[in-house]
């Protein structure tokens, strides 16, 4: 099984295409392969705050 993901995209680009901006640019993810098993952490456009990208969020699977 293979789980990867891509963020190629530049900060300013991402502003650009968002209209949102980076709350932290020190921890901004950016890569052509992550892989899903290192449990990076990668940015995100919350629900609660469109305008702000947070970069320091981590997704998590929990099975029952």
């Amino acid at each position: 099984m293979c789980y990867y993901t891509q963020q190629s995209a530049s900060i300013k680009n991402l502003r650009r295409l968002f209209n949102a901006k980076v709350d932290n640019k020190d921890t901004y993810l950016q890569s052509d392969f992550i892989n899903g098993f290192s449990h990076s952490n990668i940015q995100i456009i919350l629900n609660s705050s469109p305008h702000l990208i947070t970069t320091d969020y981590m997704f998590y699977t929990i099975i029952k």
